[in-house]
């Protein structure tokens, strides 16, 4: 019995002998999976956090760095690990490190250090640094575990705003005038000429202080219903005279104007202000000393006035206006206002115009004289207000208008004259449009046009309209009434030399080829002429098109005409352009024309397209190799009729270029040319 206690002792110790050692292993295996655990969790958080991390042993070495490190900087691993930390800094900062380093080592913990770090290119970062030591159990330094984030762009910002608040700080604190800022009613800002101005050694005796304080009572609600209005967003005050008052006491007059700004994040109103002290010093001195009044006033073109205000005493006159009026100067200083000006109390001129103006301004109005015979004349009067002697003034400087008015009435007796005319042309070009069927639309045109300059004649009293319309009128009278015997000249011309050649000599036949070669440059130059004129009148067709394919177009008709001259263009591609194509298409027409026409006879013609800058504008040009021309006749070669070259040598009617430069004009653009003789001319264009 007691051997079979004694055995299942045995048993009962070997059982909790091996259920210990299986709690055991049970025990380590869970604290294995909760290293490998906290492992994965330390290595994800290692290489995935934003932050750049590093640790350095006891010496400032390299242990470890996170990817992030390495992407900020573009190190390698191998260009980093068992370096020394000072061998990536700035030269400025490395003899701080070890200091700083040994005081982090001491207290265990870093924040908010800045340094200056080497990027792997060579250039310089600024970081942010925190970190803390990790000791071992015994107590003792084990390595350090620091962060730090990129702070170059915010220092970048930093100091950029650093220096532009620097900049408009000596801006203001040299500024000529007095600049001060009020926030609730106190002052929060002067700059040192505001302290000149108001007497204050420094701008410490006026910040903090209410404005209140420098302002007359007399100003002072008129003051502070501006700066309400400011503060309403009114966006600016425009210059007042003011009187302010000094820290002494004294008063100083001023002009002040005031906007909104925003100071310290909250809206307050900025002040500038201007010493306006010998300016009105000057002013009364001028005022009070009626000789050297009347020594200015004297040299004056037109009659000057003086009146009070109150009473419309005439208190002061100059020698122009008693010369004027009739009257001598003691005559003159008897009268009232009214009595010079007849319509002055109709009108009510004091009510209306004086009172309605404030010192500094000033109003012109028409207004009729009286001389001492009773007879009138017009004027115009520029008047303001003044101070003359010590009472509030009205001066006035009258000029007579009575040949402007006469001007003005013949002008307006020529506008029905020229209405007449108007009338008397549009009937007998509609007597016309009924015999020549054929000229019925461009008569259409002619009367619309006609109608157009007589609402413009309504509105004008300029000549040159007129002017315009008959040259308008006489290119289509010289068209349809000189077209037709033209054509019957150069037929029968032709019947001659085609049946009745036999019968004429050699000299005969000279002059009747001279015939029909003259009647066709004349033709030609009545359809020029009314080309010309066709443009003034009718609208523009406006359109986006491809003008390198248009002037190819242009070029290929051009060099069909004269196949005998070797002509060579190049075009640049896709070029385009907003235009009348119609129009356009003469421009390109008559420019390519002159470029072949005037090259020399023992060279072929060589052209060029485009488009580029000039004066800083898209400007579209053609270029040739021609015979060229001396710039001192540039707006020669613009002009109708004008030419340079005599017709024998070089056949035309002189109207291209004039048709080149009003179609362009049309079109609210600008042309020029750029030339030089024996080496060809570039002519530029561009539209609206």
């Amino acid at each position: 019995m007691r051997d079979s206690k004694n055995k299942s002792r045995k048993e009962l110790l070997s059982e909790i002998k091996n259920l210990k050692k299986q709690i055991a292993d049970v025990q380590n295996d869970n604290l294995f999976q909760k290293l490998k655990e906290s492992e994965e969790k330390y290595k994800t958080n290692y290489e995935h956090v934003p932050l750049s991390y590093q640790s350095l042993d006891f010496d400032g070495n390299f242990l470890d760095i996170n990817p992030a490190w390495l992407k900020t900087l573009a190190y390698s691993e191998q260009d980093v690990i068992g370096k020394n930390f000072a061998d990536f800094l700035h030269p400025d900062y490395k003899p701080h490190f070890f200091f700083n380093f040994q005081q982090f080592k001491e207290q265990g913990y870093i924040h908010d250090v800045q340094f200056k770090i080497q990027h792997k290119d060579g250039h310089f970062l600024d970081i942010l640094f925190e970190g803390s030591i990790a000791y071992t159990p015994e107590g003792n330094f084990k390595q350090t575990y620091c962060t730090f984030k990129d702070i170059t762009k915010q220092k970048e910002i930093e100091n950029a705003l650093k220096e532009s608040e620097e900049r408009y700080r000596n801006l203001l604190e040299t500024a000529p005038v007095g600049i001060a800022v009020h926030q609730d009613g106190l002052a929060v800002y002067i700059n040192r000429k505001g302290c000149e101005i108001i007497k204050a050694d420094s701008p410490d005796q006026i910040i903090g202080k209410p404005i209140n304080q420098f302002i007359p009572d007399s100003v002072f609600d008129k003051v502070k219903l501006q700066v309400k209005e400011i503060l309403k967003g009114k966006k600016h005050i425009t210059p007042v005279e003011e009187q302010l008052i000094c820290l002494d006491g004294t008063h100083v007059d001023v002009d002040i104007s005031a906007m909104p700004i925003k100071y310290n994040n909250k809206l307050a109103v900025q002040i500038i202000v201007s010493d306006i002290t010998e300016r009105k010093k000057t002013e009364k001195e001028i005022l009070e000393k009626t000789s050297q009044f009347k020594i200015l006033t004297e040299a004056a073109g037109d009659a000057l006035f003086v009146s009070d205000f109150e009473t419309e005493d005439i208190v002061f006159v100059n020698k122009r206006a008693c010369k004027t009026l009739g009257y001598t100067e003691d005559e003159i200083l008897k009268l009232k206002v009214s009595d010079l000006d007849p319509v002055f109390i109709n009108e009510n001129y004091r009510e209306n115009i004086w009172k309605t103006m404030s010192p500094g301004e000033h109003q012109t109005i028409e207004a009729v004289h009286k001389r001492k015979d009773g007879s009138t004349f017009p004027v115009e009067i520029r008047t303001g207000l003044i101070e003359f002697n010590g009472r509030k003034s009205v001066l006035g400087f009258a000029r007579d208008i009575t040949e402007r008015k006469k001007t003005e009435k013949e002008l307006k007796k020529y506008h029905e004259h020229l209405e007449i005319l108007v009338k008397e042309r549009t009937k007998e070009l509609e007597e016309k449009a009924k015999k020549i069927q054929e000229s019925q639309k461009a008569l259409s045109f002619l009367m619309e046009d006609v109608n157009k300059s007589r609402k413009e004649l309504s509105e004008s009293n300029l000549k040159l309209s007129e002017s315009n319309r008959d040259l308008e009128s006489f290119a289509y009278s010289v068209s349809h009434d000189l077209k037709t015997p033209l054509r019957a000249i150069s037929g029968y011309s032709k019947v001659l030399l085609e049946d009745f050649s036999a019968q004429f000599g050699d000299e005969s036949k000279g002059y009747v080829y001279s015939i029909i070669k003259n009647s066709n440059n004349m033709n030609a130059l009545i359809d020029d002429l009314l080309r010309f004129a066709r443009i003034g009148r009718n609208e523009l067709d406006r359109s986006e098109f491809n003008l390198s394919v248009l002037v190819q177009d242009c070029f290929n008709e051009i060099k069909s005409l004269v196949p005998d001259k070797k002509s060579v263009i190049t075009i640049q591609k896709d070029v385009f352009i907003n235009a009348d194509i119609g129009l356009m298409k003469q421009v390109m027409t008559n420019l390519l024309t002159n470029a072949v026409k005037y090259c020399k006879t023992d060279k072929s013609p060589k052209i060029e397209f485009g488009i580029k800058k000039v004066k800083k504008q898209d400007y579209y040009f053609l270029k040739d190799n021609g015979i060229g021309f001396d710039m001192k006749y540039h707006d020669t070669v613009f002009k109708v009729f004008k030419r340079l070259h005599n017709a024998e040598s070089y056949e035309g009617t002189g109207i291209g270029l004039s048709l080149v430069k009003r179609i362009i004009n049309k079109h609210g653009g600008d042309v020029f040319a750029e030339s030089e003789p024996e080496k060809g001319s570039t002519f530029y264009f561009k539209v609206s």
